[in-house]
């Protein structure tokens, strides 16, 4: 965990662990997740502790100077070295970049709120544990920050102009960088509030988005997400 729902919304909508619990725990009651307060200088003692590690997203930047994000930076490298499975998902996604040898930086595109589209790389072999299914998912998103170089031995898996980089792969590794974790109606509460950070345009570009028909295929990406910690951790 790199961040939590801040408290004035945790009533309504819960707590990050919860999200997390509910996105994989649910399409395979067998994993048991741990949660590790890593924004708060909580981390296992070592990679081996642990069989698969997801990293959440955070309203910090993978690049900036907090003791924290280094510890993590440095545990992603060597659980990578392990070949120990990493899932990231939004900041969780960049850090994998960040940390391995890619890019993230402020994308001079701004924000990206809302439900967005990726379409599945045509030229890239799905990995067996995606599902069958359209050659495309729709995703909450919210983020400022994108990954702009992928790291040595990754692959794009799914792209849209907007976030070209938007799912990258490894056979030990799988980063997203929408939110399949968040509901509709917390995506909408969260744009809501950072309606004067991210600009007019974005927040009723965003708005617009959930507030019409569009579908979200988070239950889809998160039977992805269990199936691939289930045979990356196998």
């Amino acid at each position: 965990l790199c961040d939590n729902v801040p408290a004035d919304y945790r009533a309504e909508f819960g707590t990050y662990q919860s999200f997390f619990e509910n996105l994989i725990d649910t399409p395979d009651p067998g994993i048991r997740l741990r949660p590790w307060r890593c924004h708060e200088g909580e981390f296992p003692a070592q990679p081996g502790d642990h069989a698969a590690y997801v990293i959440s997203g955070s309203r910090s930047g993978v690049y900036e100077s907090d003791a924290w994000i280094g510890q993590l930076a440095d545990f992603v490298r060597a659980c990578h070295t392990q070949e120990i499975p990493l899932l990231g998902i939004c900041f969780g996604h960049q850090m994998l970049a960040h940390a391995l040898g890619g890019r993230t930086e402020k994308a001079a595109v701004g924000w990206g709120l809302g439900l967005q589209k990726f379409d599945l790389v045509p030229a890239i072999e799905r990995p067996v544990w995606m599902q069958d299914g359209p050659d495309y998912y729709h995703l909450p998103c919210i983020f400022q920050d994108q990954v702009v170089q992928v790291p040595p031995g990754f692959e794009v898996l799914a792209s849209n102009d907007f976030c070209p980089n938007g799912c990258i792969y490894h056979p030990r590794a799988l980063g997203i960088q929408g939110h399949p974790e968040f509901s509709t109606a917390y995506t909408l509460a969260r744009i809501h509030h950072l309606q004067e950070r991210a600009g007019e345009d974005a927040y009723q570009l965003g708005v617009a988005s959930l507030s019409g028909n569009g579908h979200s295929d988070a239950e889809r990406i998160g039977k992805w997400c269990a199936a691939f910690l289930r045979e990356a951790s196998a």
